[in-house]
């Protein structure tokens, strides 16, 4: 009754927690893809770098990184404490929130199409636009291999939301303890331990109904809902944190130090973790010390975020060939980069939302006040 009751106030009442993570989030995402944007992100670029710039370019990196798991972790936190006991609730869900989230990303397939047309002076492949309208081919922008992801995890919510409230976390754990150890410790240990002398150890186990890297996450977010994180102290879960962004670090320049290209990925063990307290920490602050307008700036960009995410790519790749001719460090390049496609992003939105028709069919739920979903 407790977590129903939770639930219906999260329906009803913004939290402004849930608004600082998604802000957060969505700001890393903005700020990972203008890492890659000035920075080669290749073995050889690497090693043109100083001893300092391969330490910055890698913490800006890794934090960059930790936007789509907080993404999922409140994905997780809010979708997955649903009530979806019948089939009119699934149906309503797919409608609601599945056909919407479809038809937002088939139209920015079709702006995506045309900027490129532009920008790389091409014409208008009706092929390969079939091909990503139908997800058999990746639009080829940085941003758009969430969109197939999150739509087949949004096909899966209402059953595993039933399988994930019927259960204890000591039931869950052994199937989530398999899928930690087999989807992301492994891919971590053939990291650190592949040379030429050895080659990656291979699992044979089939994790196909484990939910996947993405599932995970959701998971645990709804465990942040249900209290489940609650035994563990702020103590602990910074410690935690620290230790595992610091680890995230090092086993990047570890890598890429032996002659192995290793960008971070989200099967990382280190990445989990410090993504999970991450959340669990913001969803513990006081919100009533920050100042009423502070709060509302936070509410205000998380309600436009996904609008900002779709929107971020076409500004930073336009932005960035002007900021590159700039004659200074490629760290100051990447402030500006990041800053300034941010802060277009959200004056465009403003702008873009007076307009009902393109805050219903372009942002799908940025428009809704008092939603959080994804």
């Amino acid at each position: 009754m407790k977590e129903e009751k939770q639930t219906e106030m999260i329906a009803h009442k913004r939290i402004v927690n849930l608004d600082i993570e998604r802000v957060l989030a969505i700001m890393c995402v903005v700020l990972c893809h203008s890492v890659e944007l000035i920075y080669n992100m290749d073995f050889k670029a690497w090693t043109t770098l100083s001893s300092k710039a391969q330490i910055y370019r890698t913490i800006m990196f890794t934090i960059g990184r930790l936007g789509v798991p907080i993404f999922l972790l409140l994905s997780g936190y809010l979708l997955l404490s649903r009530k979806y006991e019948n089939d009119e609730d699934i149906f309503k869900f797919y409608k609601k929130n599945l056909l919407s989230l479809l038809i937002t990303t088939e139209i920015w397939t079709v702006i995506y199409n045309i900027f490129f047309c532009f920008y790389n002076k091409s014409s208008f492949n009706v092929t390969d636009f079939i091909k990503e309208a139908i997800f058999v081919k990746e639009v080829p922008i940085m941003n758009m291999w969430y969109m197939p992801m999150i739509i087949g995890i949004y096909i899966a919510i209402p059953y595993v939301s039933k399988v994930v409230k019927s259960f204890s976390i000591k039931a869950l754990s052994i199937p989530m303890i398999a899928a930690f150890i087999i989807i992301f410790v492994f891919p971590t240990i053939n990291v650190i331990i592949e040379t030429k002398q050895y080659s990656k150890m291979r699992n044979i186990i089939d994790t196909s109904f484990l939910g996947g890297i993405y599932g995970i996450y959701m998971v645990l977010g709804f465990f942040s809902q249900s209290n489940k994180l609650k035994k563990f102290s702020k103590k602990s879960l910074t410690l935690i944190m620290a230790f595992t962004f610091v680890c995230a670090c090092w086993i990047q320049i570890y890598s890429l130090n032996r002659f192995k290209e290793y960008n971070i990925w989200y099967d990382s063990p280190f990445l989990l973790l410090c993504s999970t307290c991450l959340f669990e920490l913001i969803m513990r602050i006081d919100t009533t010390r920050i100042s009423e307008k502070i709060r509302n700036m936070f509410t205000y960009i998380s309600k436009i975020s996904f609008a900002i995410f779709f929107m971020h790519s076409i500004v930073e790749l336009v932005l960035k060939d002007y900021i590159k001719l700039i004659p200074i460090a490629n760290c100051l390049k990447l402030l500006i980069l990041f800053v300034g496609s941010f802060s277009i992003c959200v004056l465009m939105t403003w702008i873009l939302n007076k307009i009902k028709i393109i805050r219903k069919i372009l942002f799908f739920k940025s428009n809704r006040g008092g939603s959080y979903e994804i």
